[in-house]
């Protein structure tokens, strides 16, 4: 009888160097040496390395949720658009003209997980948690201290730490939810997949039926 292989521990440093990893890790470290030296001057980087990683989260956030949908799905076209943040205009002169629409942070976070919401039987991302709040606050404090006008502006006083912490870790927490739930909706399409594939070629008639059946729904 042959023993079985222990699986190897993921390596720590292959995770880090991860795109979320060093994100996230830029964020620990930055939280360890305001906790050593809390000046201003580490509280503002701590708001601003928070906020590099929530940019990088929401933008793989919506290529895999995107990414996933169009495989078990379809997405709708004024969604995809938006998705891509495009709009096209026709000019005088007959040409068409794609133009790129900014979309804030907070309405693709919205966008993209109303998205896997329609998809995924079952999920719902609680925006009415404090922590949704909190990072809609957060966004005024990054703003504040990347535009400042006066020097108040660039005080970042404790409770402003507090504030970008839960919204950072809420949505941190809400947006890995949601990829696990899509990537559960994935393999539960793919195992879908497969039993139907092999009813079809099996020469079961009731597949057979439905088969057909779709292929004169898509002639109609």
């Amino acid at each position: 009888m042959s023993k079985k292989r222990n699986a190897k521990p993921e390596n720590p440093d292959s995770v880090r160097e991860t795109f979320f990893g060093v994100l996230t890790q830029d964020v620990v470290l930055s939280m360890k040496r305001q906790e050593r030296s809390d000046t201003q001057a580490t509280r503002r980087d701590l708001i601003r390395t928070m906020f590099a990683a929530i940019e990088g989260y929401v933008w793989k956030y919506r290529e895999h949720v995107q990414s996933v949908i169009s495989d078990i799905g379809t997405i709708p076209t004024l969604t995809e658009l938006a998705l891509s943040e495009t709009s096209y205009v026709v000019t005088e002169n007959g040409k068409v003209e794609a133009q790129t629409r900014f979309i804030t942070l907070t309405s693709m976070i919205r966008l993209v997980s109303r998205l896997a919401e329609e998809h995924c039987p079952g999920l719902q991302v609680d925006f009415a948690q404090a922590g949704w709040s909190h990072l809609q606050k957060s966004i005024k404090i990054r703003n504040r201290i990347t535009h400042p006008k006066t020097t108040s502006d660039l005080k970042i006083t404790p409770q402003d730490i507090a504030i970008t912490n839960a919204g950072f870790f809420w949505l941190l927490e809400s947006i890995t939810s949601v990829m696990e739930s899509t990537n559960l909706a994935a393999a539960r399409y793919l195992i879908d997949l497969k039993l139907f594939t092999d009813r079809l070629f099996s020469g079961d008639p009731q597949t057979i039926a439905e088969y057909q059946a779709a292929f004169r729904t898509l002639d109609d």
